[in-house]
């Protein structure tokens, strides 16, 4: 790990925001720090309104460009996981179906 000095020299310049990111994208990489500040703010989201449509665009939104900078192991187990996830959201809408009132025979 690498100490860039020249972070007191960008501050001085006025690159206040461009000094802020790249404090954590320099340690982490950009996809890292991208999906734990997304990650936080779709939980406040979530916890806040009590359901996930903005977590959801987010995730789909921001996803795609995080998932094209992995390499083709790790990206092929996050394509696995996405399709479980899908999976299981379509039988948890079935079932939650079967048990609506409106459904049943």
């Amino acid at each position: 790990m690498t100490f860039r000095n020249d972070y007191a020299d960008r501050l001085l310049d006025g690159e206040y925001l461009d000094v802020i990111a790249d404090v954590y994208t320099d340690l982490l990489g950009e996809p890292v720090a991208a999906l734990i500040f997304f990650g936080a703010t779709g939980v406040a989201f979530f916890i806040y309104q009590e359901r996930a449509i903005i977590p959801v665009v987010m995730v789909t939104l921001i996803g795609g460009i995080s998932l094209s900078t992995l390499p083709p192991g790790p990206s092929r187990v996050v394509i696995i996981l996405v399709l479980l996830a899908i999976a299981s959201v379509v039988y948890l809408m079935y079932q939650r179906a079967l048990g609506s009132s409106r459904f049943r025979s």
